[in-house]
C-alpha cells in the first residue's frame, strides 16, 4: 500500500528512470572523487560465487565525519570461466 497520492500517480518508464539513475550517478561519482582526493581511502574487491557470470565489485572505503563509508565504484562481470588464466591476461 503506498500513503502519498503523488507516489500512487508517479509513473516511469524506461527512458525517465535510465535519466534519474543517470543523474544520481554522476552525483555520486563526484561525491566518491571528492572523498577520494580530500583524505586517505582503499579500494578493495571481491569475487562472487556464481557458477556463471563472476562479479568483481570494487568498493571505495573512505573516512568520513560519522565514521568509514563504503561506496561501490564498478561492478565489472566476467561472462567467461573466471581462472587465474583469464585474470592473468586481463592484468
Amino acid at each position: 500500500m503506498i500513503d502519498s497520492k503523488i507516489a500512487q500517480e508517479y509513473q516511469c518508464g524506461r527512458l525517465k528512470t535510465a535519466a534519474v539513475l543517470k543523474h544520481l550517478a554522476t552525483d555520486v561519482k563526484r561525491s566518491i572523487e571528492s572523498a577520494m582526493k580530500s583524505g586517505p581511502y582503499c579500494i578493495s574487491t571481491d569475487g562472487s560465487n556464481d557458477q556463471r557470470d563472476k562479479q568483481f565489485p570494487l568498493v571505495v572505503s573512505t573516512i568520513e565525519e560519522n565514521g568509514i563509508e563504503m561506496r561501490l565504484l564498478f561492478l565489472p562481470v566476467l561472462t567467461e570461466a573466471a581462472t587465474g588464466d583469464i585474470q592473468m591476461r586481463l592484468l
